[in-house]
């Protein structure tokens, strides 16, 4: 994980905490300014919930919180 920022993303990052989070087979380096977490996997990744929606299938292993937010926000919509 790299992070590069420009003049206006430096004065983003004074008001923001990155955050880094470990996955199966990717272990990320902890950079300066990026909190990195721990967390249990889950079985969901954003490939496929793109792929069923290009393909009008609703995506399996959401809640129906998190698919209203998707829907409300057209996130995966090419």
């Amino acid at each position: 994980m790299s992070i590069y920022l420009s003049g206006t993303n430096r004065r983003i990052k004074r008001l923001i905490q990155f955050v880094g989070v470990n996955r199966k087979g990717h272990h990320a380096v902890n950079q300066r300014g990026v909190l990195m977490v721990n967390m249990d996997e889950v079985p969901v990744s954003s490939s496929e919930i793109r792929k069923d929606i290009k393909e009008g299938r609703l995506p399996q292993g959401l809640t129906e919180s998190v698919l209203h937010y998707i829907r409300e926000n057209e996130l995966y919509e090419d």
